[in-house]
């Protein structure tokens, strides 16, 4: 900001299409108007409704994330549940199964069904 006289009035014309305006801006005029400036750009940095305009859209974020998450956790479940339903269907326990085998020639020797229920289990 430049120096300011206090003997700075200057005139201005405006015109308004029929009629013109004399505006005087003086050292008053001018300190004013800055100390509005500096008062507005406090204001806007108190402004309450910014943080929680930024709450609300990380709300709306987590939200369609923990929908999202059910949405797997839920379809998950379900595979498990097709899958140990399988599993039963084939008349084996995996658990007798898996102690039957030596833990080299597990996956060698499990039925499809029996794996994909196991892989099913550890996405879990």
């Amino acid at each position: 900001m430049g120096v300011v006289g206090s003997s700075m009035q200057g005139d201005r014309t405006a015109s308004n299409n029929t009629e013109s305006k004399e505006i005087a801006i003086d050292r008053h005029t001018l300190e004013a108007y800055l100390q509005l400036e500096r008062d507005i750009a406090r204001e806007e940095t108190n402004n309450p409704l910014h943080p929680l305009e930024l709450k609300s859209s990380e709300l709306k974020k987590l939200t369609a994330d923990i929908e999202e998450k059910e949405t797997l956790l839920k379809e998950i479940e379900e595979k498990t549940t097709k899958e140990k339903e399988d599993v039963q269907a084939a008349s084996s326990d995996v658990k007798t199964t898996l102690m039957d085998f030596k833990p080299n020639f597990i996956e060698e020797n499990l039925s499809p069904e029996q794996g994909e229920y196991l892989a099913t289990l550890n996405k879990q």
